[in-house]
């Protein structure tokens, strides 16, 4: 059975979620989070991020959530001579024909202007196609960008330590890195995921 608006308000309101900035999603968008990958309380790093490289970030969704857009915020430093740059949300690799690589599920429109992410700012991008999460467990919010990145809010850990979820597929870190010399579309499969020490912000809604 899908959880319901009511049921998520008041999820929200018992674990403190929601202390996210809400201005600039999309249109419709702004409004309280389904979920975060972290709290942004601790989101106190500015990670930096390989151009051409999709960063991969871990999220928990409940079955029957609708996700439509995903949100990052940046730090100090802006997108810059950009050409490319999108989000995407991947499962944990339970929906991949391939071993230990993750399904993509929907993507953003490539957004190709050379400063499309401004410093300081929580960015939302529609995806192409909303998603209904078909399980309750990890998933994973991805981005990518072609030219000077901008930094992100988010951790960097000590470690690449992976999520010891009972049930988990094979996409069990907290923070990854896939592909490269990556352009317009998400792969799909992801392509090897290599573990990382960031772990970037991001909230969908």
């Amino acid at each position: 059975m899908a959880i319901s608006d009511n049921e998520i308000g008041q999820i929200l309101s018992l674990t403190g979620r929601g202390k996210v900035p809400l201005t600039g999603g999309p249109a419709g968008s702004l409004k309280s989070p389904l979920s975060e990958t972290m709290s942004f309380d601790c989101a106190v790093s500015a990670n930096v991020i390989a151009t051409g490289v999709m960063e991969l970030t871990s999220i928990y969704l409940i079955q029957g959530q609708i996700v439509s857009s995903i949100n990052y915020v940046s730090g100090s430093t802006a997108e810059s001579g950009g050409s490319h740059l999108w989000f995407a949300l991947y499962d944990d690799g339970r929906g991949s024909a391939t071993a230990n690589q993750l399904a993509l599920l929907s993507q953003t429109t490539d957004q190709t202007g050379a400063a499309a992410f401004a410093a300081n700012t929580n960015l939302g991008l529609a995806l192409n196609s909303p998603v209904v999460a078909t399980y309750t467990g990890i998933y994973y919010v991805a981005i990518m960008c072609v030219g000077t990145t901008p930094t992100l809010a988010g951790v960097t850990r000590t470690s690449t330590a992976s999520i010891q979820i009972a049930g988990a597929g094979t996409g069990a870190v907290f923070g990854g890195t896939a592909g490269s010399s990556l352009t317009t579309t998400a792969p799909n499969p992801s392509g090897a995921v290599t573990g990382s020490v960031r772990t970037n912000y991001a909230y969908v809604s």
